[in-house]
């Protein structure tokens, strides 16, 4: 997303936008920061702990299935990869980077 501001997102979907990519351990803190902004807030706790395991969920499964070279299939047996939507690949630094640019 180059341009989020742009695009119509709520204020806490920009956050997520802006903390996700950070999200590693060197900058840890600054993206907890960022979500403490708009999640976690009144009565709403344990948001920024969903968000975060959720997203080390999301980054281990496509590291591992890159790794083993492995793709999810639908009920069919064809390759999630295949349908619209799932046209970029998660690059081991967080980046993503169009499926066809990527030798899998």
């Amino acid at each position: 997303m180059h341009d989020p501001e742009g695009a119509g997102f709520s204020p806490a979907e920009e956050a997520l936008l802006r903390a996700l990519p950070i999200l590693r351990a060197e900058s840890a803190d600054l993206a907890v920061e960022i979500l403490r902004e708009h999640f976690d807030v009144g009565e709403d706790r344990g948001e920024v702990g969903q968000i975060i395991h959720a997203y080390g969920m999301y980054k281990g499964l496509h590291t591992a299935m890159a790794a083993l070279g492995a793709e999810i299939l639908d009920d069919d047996g064809q390759p999630l990869s295949a349908r619209a939507g799932f046209g970029v690949v998660t690059m081991e630094d967080g980046s993503f980077r169009p499926r066809g640019e990527v030798d899998l």
